[in-house]
């Protein structure tokens, strides 16, 4: 009985991997779309001028006041939606991330 050529073992090898690493980082993008996506809703909801740059700032200048309340919130109710297994919000820059290693 012959062999498999080596190459032929190397893609069969590489799509595995590719399956398995799709599999991982498909769902792990999703959540961090939903997130960004979720967070730039609060801010548009509760910003006094719609940007994140003023209610990221209203929430580091007063952590007690009104953003910052909503802030914690928002993140309190994601981590028990989720089971307090992810954190809120994920960034554009893990989106990124997690698509440039797909």
């Amino acid at each position: 009985m012959r062999s498999l050529h080596p190459f032929i073992c190397h893609l069969s090898a590489s799509h595995v991997l590719h399956v398995q690493v799709r599999s991982l980082y498909g769902p792990l993008l999703a959540c961090v779309t939903a997130s960004k996506s979720a967070f730039e809703a609060m801010v548009r909801q509760h910003s006094p001028d719609g940007s994140a740059k003023i209610f990221v700032e209203l929430c580091r200048s007063n952590p007690e006041g009104r953003e910052g309340q909503i802030y914690r919130c928002a993140c309190t109710a994601h981590r028990d939606t989720v089971e307090r297994s992810a954190t809120f919000p994920l960034s554009a820059r893990d989106a990124a991330t997690v698509d440039m290693h797909r």
